[in-house]
């Protein structure tokens, strides 16, 4: 169905919201041979989902990890969703479609049940303006996507559980299944405003079943008691929505996406709750979502950056759903899904490699298709294994042929586009690799990234998404991990050493924000080695559990690859084990002289301590309130990773400095340093003076959640680009880093113990005749030194007195030669003349007397014409 207008703000959310609602897919229709059977996936007969409908979770944006869910959650219905009741009926291969038919089963329900599904597939297929608006009613929320819901209806209800009821003959009277369609809008009139749109919608098909059930009493088929809709009473009442931000528009699509995504994830991301609440609380404009005081709990996932391999695959599996048959119906959902190997053992028996488009869907989403002749490839195996199995004429070989058409003409479409033509709205150009450092970093590898707040506590963080915007700059969007003492627990909490928690947020950074490697290890797998070729100097972390930083829980992750990129779910690292298996305890918090004297178990929770907004906080907090059901105390024998570092050793720390981001003014560091200064995370080379206002110390009596801000940057050296501009005669006089940075202190060092003498000789002294003789020892190095300077000084007046001399000299030389060359020119230029002149004198004769005889003629003409 269309995305849900603006000025439709809603209670909580709707029954719909977490459910099938793609505006690309469609509910398969069951099959009208009486039963509860539909066509299978790659043209196979197949059983229908436990829900009645097509299932639609596998489509590759809705589905958050590719693959099934492996938690088992339970669905809306109470059924496992890979464990739903399926019928024991046989099925057997026919013309006219290819699809199963029942067993002929003696059944005094069966025309009931027949005519239940046709009303209700009549009610799901009624159409608006090209829409079905049945839709959003057909599957009920998760309750660990929306336990609220949950709360507020002890009957949850959908079209699904309708068509699940039929599957299992439930339905006895019609009367059952008029009170459960009345149920369903009933409960979406409650859950949803009044100006929502869901609400008009069950508003609208309420009249369309009211309609059609009196055209079942006209017909005969029902007895007007069974059509009698039950008296639920009065609705609650509620106020109308605000006006909401138009700006808003703009996402809800993506954020309807988004929870679809979430949907299947295990329950290790259950907790994470923030990424599903913006909806349910209400929304707040993009414009005024930085001022808000929840910011810092925003959570989300990675940006959908598809390189253009990866969009061009993209745009073909979504091309894929577009046509549709004769009568109306998506020709691709013969192929969603594979059928069922113990109900159909005979497809598998004569397919050699079967495939469906759930587990193409799959594989583009991991990243398995280098370009799309390998997609197509796949394609071509599922469309010709259709037409293998099934008999030609029927619906699903038609299908097949189609499809496999239109197939190889969006192959052809996307080849032809160019790279550049899929920058998305934004600019962003999505890349494979970045270079930053002299390293390669890419997708799933681990780092340390600039905490704005803590310079000596870098962000521990995951890789997803790797980009450059249209001014060059690389960017990455990262998953970030918190350390202990950024979390909000209970005092009796233990850790590991170098333990991190895995949190929703995922946040955009430059590459340049990148510090260093870093790797995270499951809490099972750490106490028995290293990852293989790790660097020893480089830092490895310890991960056991999920942090919800809404409620402050922590949730224990049962698979460890529902934590990482899709592109790396299924490829191991290997390990250097270590020769014996490390045990170790858990450690206590390392911030429980946070906890106030007079704390009792009814306090509310700390709240934590907010710097930067992009950064983790700078503390967090500890309580004593009773223990919840999803906390362990952590006691016992556990396996910590090899590298290990204690928590809050006093060592020189570094303040915030430039930024991509605006950031406000903290409160905890006061002095302000060069924006482009870096910090350098290493014990200074020389001893600096320590503040006492900064030194932080433990206290056991201390305020809750007091902070002890760390010890300001002692050192630091320039960006990269502005240190390579140091020259390297001014760099050597300097002192520099392992790699050549030119460093720079705060502060002045500190005048050594002992005048500069080392400690061992501090106590040594001089003897009587040496204390007896300095003076004129002394007096002795200074006159010879007084005799040194003078004769330097004399051999430099010397030197400049010759030099002088020397520099007259050639002057001298110089006019002299410069003298005689002009002499010599204006000289050359008299004779020239001279000679000139006298080669000019009979041309001057010539004329003076040709000018004279033209004087004469003229006078001669004159005195002629006087005399006539």
């Amino acid at each position: 169905m269309a995305p849900r207008a603006r000025d439709e703000i809603m209670v909580h959310d709707s029954i719909e919201a977490k459910g099938d609602e793609d505006i690309d897919m469609e509910d398969a229709p069951l099959d009208g041979n009486g039963g509860g059977r539909q066509s299978g996936a790659a043209g196979a007969p197949t059983e229908v989902d436990g829900n009645g409908d097509a299932d639609a979770d596998a489509d590759i944006e809705a589905d958050a990890d590719g693959g099934p869910d492996t938690d088992g959650a339970v669905d809306g219905e109470g059924q496992a969703e890979d464990g739903e009741p399926t019928d024991t009926s046989t099925v057997r291969r026919g013309k006219g479609g290819g699809r199963g038919r029942w067993r002929n089963v003696e059944d005094p329900h069966k025309e009931l049940r027949q005519l239940i599904d046709d009303t209700q597939r009549y009610l799901c297929a009624y159409k608006e303006d090209g829409e079905q608006i049945c839709d959003p009613f057909q599957r009920i929320p998760r309750k660990n996507i929306m336990p609220e819901y949950h709360e507020v209806f002890s009957n949850p209800i959908a079209f699904s559980t309708v068509r699940q009821k039929l599957v299992k003959k439930e339905y006895t009277s019609f009367s059952q299944f008029v009170h459960d369609v009345a149920q369903i809008f009933r409960n979406a009139q409650v859950f949803n405003r009044p100006n929502s749109l869901i609400f008009k919608y069950s508003v609208r098909l309420l009249d369309i079943f009211k309609e059609k059930l009196q055209e079942l009493i006209n017909d005969g088929s029902i007895q007007a008691q069974d059509a009698e809709l039950p008296d639920f009473g009065e609705l609650p009442p509620v106020e109308d929505s605000p006006s909401p931000d138009p700006e808003d528009e703009e996402g809800e699509d993506e954020d309807e996406e988004e929870e679809e995504e979430e949907d299947d994830e295990d329950d290790d991301s259950d907790d994470e709750g923030g990424r599903r609440r913006g909806r349910r609380r209400g929304r707040t404009s993009k414009k005024d979502a930085d001022d808000d005081d929840d910011y810092h709990k925003k959570r989300g996932r990675p940006p959908k950056v598809f390189t253009p391999t990866e969009a061009r695959i993209h745009a073909i599996l979504k091309g894929l759903r577009k046509p549709k048959n004769e009568s109306g119906t998506l020709r691709v959902l013969h192929f969603e899904r594979l059928p069922d190997k113990q109900l159909n053992k005979e497809y598998y028996q004569t397919i050699e490699n079967p495939i469906a488009l759930d587990q193409i869907k799959r594989n583009a989403k991991r990243k398995k298709y280098r370009n799309v002749d390998e997609l197509l490839a796949d394609l071509e195996l599922m469309f010709g294994n259709a037409l293998q199995y099934n008999e030609e004429g029927s619906d699903i070989y038609d299908d097949a042929v189609e499809l496999q058409k239109v197939a190889r003409q969006l192959v052809d479409l996307e080849k032809g586009k160019s790279d550049d033509a899929f920058r998305d709205e934004e600019g962003k150009l999505p890349l494979s690799e970045v270079q930053h450092n002299g390293e390669t970093w890419k997708v799933g590898d681990w780092v340390h990234i600039r905490n704005m707040n803590d310079l000596q506590k870098p962000i521990v963080a995951q890789i997803y998404r790797l980009w450059q915007d249209e001014a060059g700059k690389k960017w990455i969007n990262a998953c970030w991990y918190y350390r202990p003492e950024q979390t909000v627990h209970r005092v009796s909490k233990r850790f590991y050493k170098n333990e991190v928690m895995k949190t929703g947020q995922y946040r955009d950074h430059l590459v340049d924000d990148i510090v260093d490697r870093c790797f995270v290890m499951f809490h099972t797998r750490c106490h028995k080695g290293r990852p293989r070729g790790f660097p020893a100097d480089k830092e490895i972390h310890v991960c056991e559990a999920r942090y919800n930083e809404e409620k402050y829980t922590f949730n224990r992750i049962k698979t460890w690859t529902s934590c990482l990129p899709d592109e790396i779910r299924e490829k191991d690292y290997e390990m250097d084990l270590f020769d014996v298996p490390r045990k170790i305890k858990k450690e206590p918090t390392p911030i429980a002289h946070l906890l106030a004297p007079d704390a009792r178990e009814t306090d509310p929770l700390p709240k934590p301590n907010w710097g930067a907004k992009d950064a983790p906080p700078i503390i967090g907090g500890v309580h004593i309130r009773p223990r919840e059901a999803n906390h362990t105390q952590g006691y016992g024998h556990h396996h910590p990773p090899q590298q290990q570092q204690p928590h809050f050793v006093p060592s020189p720390a570094a303040v915030p400095v430039g930024h991509q981001h605006h950031l406000p003014t903290n409160p905890y560091v006061t002095q302000s340093f060069t924006p482009s200064a870096v910090p350098v995370h290493q014990p200074p080379r020389m001893p600096m003076a320590p503040t006492a206002s900064n030194t932080a110390i433990p206290h056991a009596n201390a305020n809750a959640n007091m902070y002890n801000p760390p010890r300001p940057i002692e050192v630091y050296h320039l960006r990269d680009d502005i240190d390579a501009a140091i020259p390297s005669e001014v760099r050597e006089q300097y002192q520099t880093d392992d790699k050549g940075h030119v460093l720079f202190f705060t502060a002045p060092p500190l005048n050594r113990p002992h005048h500069g003498v080392a400690e061992e000789n501090a106590t040594l002294g001089h003897s009587v005749r040496y204390l007896a003789d300095i003076k004129k020892h002394r007096a002795e190095r200074e006159r010879k030194r007084k005799e040194r300077d003078e004769a330097l000084e004399r051999e430099r007046a010397e030197t400049v007195a010759r030099e002088k001399e020397m520099r007259e000299q050639r002057e001298r030389e110089l006019g002299a030669v410069a003298g005689q060359m002009l002499g010599n020119y204006f000289l050359g230029l008299q004779r020239g003349n001279e000679i000139l002149e006298k080669e000019l004198e009979p041309v001057r004769a010539e004329k003076a007397a040709w000018q004279a005889e033209k004087n004469a003629g003229k006078s001669r003409q004159q005195e002629l014409l006087l005399q006539q």
